[in-house]
């Protein structure tokens, strides 16, 4: 009786094996990231600088912790500035890949227009030079 009992135990011993084999491997690949790369935007209004000391903070943490890519771009304080923003998102843009995770972080003011659309503006005034969400839709766009 013992004899039969021996190929059973080690037939069970190399079945939790293999089960706990299966585990990791599933915990490992859970742990990783799909990504491979990561690039991060940060912009401002130009003459924002009260948000500078957050974005340094915030670049050293993505720098040094994460190991991202990071860029700083200030959005001008001209007439239309969603034309020179959109051709920076654009070049930024161009890195779009699935493996490859792009983050835009704007610091800066917003307010929800009369229209019920939502809007960057160079100040807390609403009357601003702004920027209008629909020109961020080209991100969802291209992602």
């Amino acid at each position: 009786m013992v004899e039969t009992l021996l190929p059973a135990r080690v037939e069970f011993e190399r079945f939790a094996r293999h089960l706990q084999d299966a585990a990791m491997l599933i915990q490992r690949s859970a742990e990783r990231s799909p990504y491979t790369s990561v690039s991060v935007l940060l912009l401002r209004w130009e003459e924002d600088t009260t948000v500078e000391s957050d974005l340094v903070s915030l670049e050293k943490v993505f720098r040094e912790q994460y190991h991202y890519r990071t860029e700083r771009w200030h959005i001008p304080t001209v007439p239309n500035p969603s034309i020179k923003l959109g051709v920076q998102m654009a070049s930024f843009l161009d890195n779009a890949r699935p493996d490859h995770l792009l983050i835009i972080y704007y610091a800066g003011h917003g307010y929800l227009g009369g229209d019920n659309q939502l809007y960057w503006a160079r100040l807390v005034n609403p009357l601003s030079i702004r920027i209008h969400r629909l020109l961020l839709g080209l991100v969802d766009e291209s992602c």
